[in-house]
C-alpha cells in the first residue's frame, strides 16, 4: 500500500494480507517443527512459541475466515463499481497456449483463477437471490466454500503481482534467485489447486502432470541456495539464541534436566 492507495482497496488488502501471513506462519512453524523431529518439540527450539503466536494471530483482529468473507464482499462491490484495480491478463482467451515454463504465464494462471472465482461468486449470488433466497442464506449457508476460495485466490493474486513487480525491477544475480523462488511459489499455487484447474478445463491432465514434475525440478534447483536465502535476511546474531540454530550438538551433550539448565554445568 502507498499513501495514494484508495481507502476501499486498502481495506481489502489489510483484510487479505493478515490472514495470509498468520496462516503461512502456522504452516511454517508446524512444518519446521516436523522436519526437526524430536528437537522440534523442545521449548528451547522456539517452534512452540511461533506456532502459538500464529494461532493467536489467526483469530486476532477478526477470525481469518470471517475476514475472508469481508474480502469477498468488498471485492464484489469493487468489481460491480469497476474500481477493483485488478491486474490485466495477456492472451486471456487462450490459456491453453500458455507455457508452463514461463513465469509470466504462470502468473496469469493465478490471475485467471481469481477472475473466474469472482465471476462465479457474483453470478451465483445474483441467481440465487433472484430466485427468492435471502442474501444471508446464500452467503452464509450455501456459498461459504466459494467465498473462502475467492478471497484466498485474490490474496494469492496480490502476492503474484507484487512478486512480479519486484522481479522486473531486480538485476543480475538477485533477479535470478528471485525468479527461481517465484517459479516454486507460482507452481505450488497451481499444484495446490490442480483440481480446480482440471474441473474448469484450464489445464489438461497432461499439463497437470507436467506442473507437478516441473515443481519438483524447480525445488531441486533452488534447494542448494536455501542457506544463502536464509542468510540474505541478515538476521542479527543476537536474535539467534535457540540451540537448534546454533551449536545444537553441544546442547545435547549433557543432561539439561528437561531444559531447566540452559548452559553446560562445570564439573
Amino acid at each position: 500500500m502507498t499513501p495514494t492507495t484508495p481507502h476501499a482497496e486498502g481495506v481489502r488488502l489489510c483484510c487479505v494480507i493478515k490472514p495470509r501471513i498468520t496462516w503461512h506462519t502456522e504452516r511454517l512453524g508446524s512444518i519446521c517443527r516436523e522436519r526437526c523431529g524430536g528437537q522440534g518439540y523442545l521449548k528451547s527450539s522456539r517452534f512452540s512459541s511461533t506456532i502459538g503466536f500464529a494461532h493467536a494471530g489467526i483469530t486476532a483482529e477478526g477470525d481469518n475466515s470471517v475476514l475472508m468473507q469481508k474480502v469477498a464482499k468488498e471485492l464484489l462491490d469493487a468489481v460491480r463499481s469497476n474500481t477493483a484495480n485488478l491486474s490485466t491478463i495477456a492472451n486471456r482467451s487462450k490459456p491453453n497456449t500458455w507455457r508452463l515454463d514461463s513465469l509470466d504465464d504462470l502468473a496469469d494462471f493465478a490471475r485467471l483463477r481469481s477472475d473466474l472465482l469472482i465471476k462465479e461468486l457474483s453470478q451465483k449470488m445474483a441467481t440465487k437471490v433472484g430466485q427468492g433466497k435471502t442474501i444471508f442464506e446464500v452467503w452464509m449457508l450455501q456459498e461459504s466454500d466459494l467465498i473462502q476460495a475467492t478471497s484466498r485466490a485474490y490474496g494469492e493474486r496480490i502476492c503474484v503481482d507484487q512478486f512480479m513487480q519486484v522481479i522486473n525491477k531486480a538485476k543480475g544475480s538477485l533477479k535470478n534467485i528471485l525468479t527461481d523462488i517465484a517459479f516454486v511459489f507460482f507452481l505450488d499455487l497451481i499444484e495446490s489447486n490442480l483440481g480446480w484447474f482440471m474441473i474448469n478445463q484450464v489445464l489438461q491432465p497432461s499439463q497437470g502432470e507436467r506442473i507437478v514434475q516441473l515443481n519438483i525440478e524447480k525445488i531441486a534447483n533452488l534447494a542448494p541456495q536455501a542457506l544463502n536465502i536464509v542468510e540474505a535476511f541478515d538476521i542479527p546474531q543476537e536474535l539467534l539464541f535457540a540451540p537448534i540454530a546454533l551449536d545444537w550438538e553441544r546442547f545435547n551433550e549433557y543432561d539439561n534436566r528437561g531444559e531447566v539448565l540452559n548452559f553446560r554445568p562445570k564439573l
